[in-house]
């Protein structure tokens, strides 16, 4: 059980570390999150009659980590009232985890501990929109020099062109529509017409940006 718990530790932050240096890193983040998920399903089986206050502390962890990891990648949630499904869980197991922390051992503490943490980050990522977390982690280090990768420029401005369109920043939207089109017919350019139906695309979504009419993102 603890090898379980330490892997899905490893993993989920080593999938993070990954994701800040731009390395792929869904799937890696995505098993440490599942991995966590099991090792919390299992521990509430076996320890819920004994160890009540640790076992919904830890369930409840794992719904917040569900929520980090949506929020992370950008995924939409199933949402009650306003709010997230995974936030309403996690806050309801919480709430559990309390009624019976006067069970608590010390030695279990970090169970609570765990819980606490991920419910603040959850609480800071949902007042954080999407087009500020997909910056942090796309844009960031493209703002003053290229990557050097065009393909790797265009379509990330091109989704950050989307975000902010989501958050209603119009102006901002165009601004990075434009960036994608400039590394889009450079790319073009070097490729002899290599992505020539998708500079179409980002002329079409400037339009669609300009009439407020862009609806999915494809």
């Amino acid at each position: 059980m603890k090898k379980l718990l330490i892997a899905s530790i490893v993993l989920f932050f080593l999938g993070l570390i990954l994701k800040l240096i731009h390395y792929p890193s869904s799937i890696i983040i995505f098993l440490g999150t599942g991995l966590f998920f099991i090792y919390s399903i299992i521990f509430f089986i076996k320890g819920i009659k004994e160890k009540k206050a640790l076992s919904f502390a830890l369930l409840s962890s794992s719904f917040f980590l569900m929520y980090i990891l949506a929020r992370l990648f950008y995924w939409t949630t199933i949402p009650l009232f306003g709010i997230s499904l995974y936030l309403i869980i996690g806050f309801g197991l919480g709430l559990l985890s309390f009624i019976h922390v006067k069970a608590y051992r010390s030695s279990n503490l970090w169970g609570i501990i765990t819980m606490i943490c991920l419910f603040v980050c959850s609480v800071i990522l949902t007042n954080i929109s999407t087009d500020k977390i997909y910056y942090f982690f796309n844009i960031r280090d493209l703002v003053n020099n290229s990557c050097g990768n065009l393909m790797y420029d265009m379509d990330n401005w091109d989704h950050y062109s989307w975000f902010l369109y989501c958050e209603g920043d119009y102006t901002g939207a165009l601004e990075a529509n434009e960036i994608a089109k400039t590394a889009a017919m450079e790319f073009n350019k070097q490729t002899d017409g290599g992505v020539a139906s998708y500079l179409e695309e980002l002329k079409e979504r400037n339009s669609q940006i300009k009439t407020q009419s862009w609806e999915e993102y494809k």
